[in-house]
């Protein structure tokens, strides 16, 4: 692939150990990795990411741990990504470097605003191993 389709991004990762809190709304993800509870759509991910904005405190720092399905391809074209809470996004769980995960399509894959929740200060997102590629 040319340089221009195919981009590996990987934001503000610290380490292997990542600290934070699992949220709700995940399922589990299709076999090989039914043992696995993830997000199937990126659809999915910013609704459990409205949802917790909605149930936290606005003094909460705490990063919330947000689990995308491995080996899956999410469809940027239809939906962008949409941190609205601070979030580790991972493909697969956290302590495994084994997943990958591709946001493909779509002009903006992931649009990172100032919350629309007063008093809250968006100030950490984390991605782990994502790739990005075939965005216009």
């Amino acid at each position: 692939m040319s340089r221009n389709h195919h981009h590996k991004v990987i934001l503000l990762i610290s380490c292997w150990s990542v600290i934070g809190f699992a949220v709700q709304g995940q399922e589990a993800c299709p076999p090989p990795y039914s043992d696995i509870m993830g997000f199937q759509t990126i659809k999915d991910l910013n609704v459990a990411m409205e949802e917790k904005l909605a149930e936290i405190d606005v003094n909460d720092a705490n990063a919330y741990n947000f689990v995308l399905c491995p080996d899956t391809v999410f469809d940027a074209s239809v939906n962008m990504i949409e941190p609205v809470v601070n979030a580790n996004i991972s493909c697969g769980l956290f302590d495994s470097n084994q997943y990958d995960c591709t946001i493909r399509g779509g002009g903006t894959q992931v649009l990172i605003q100032e919350s629309e929740r007063e008093g809250y200060k968006l100030e950490q997102v984390r991605f782990d191993r994502l790739d990005f590629d075939q965005f216009t």
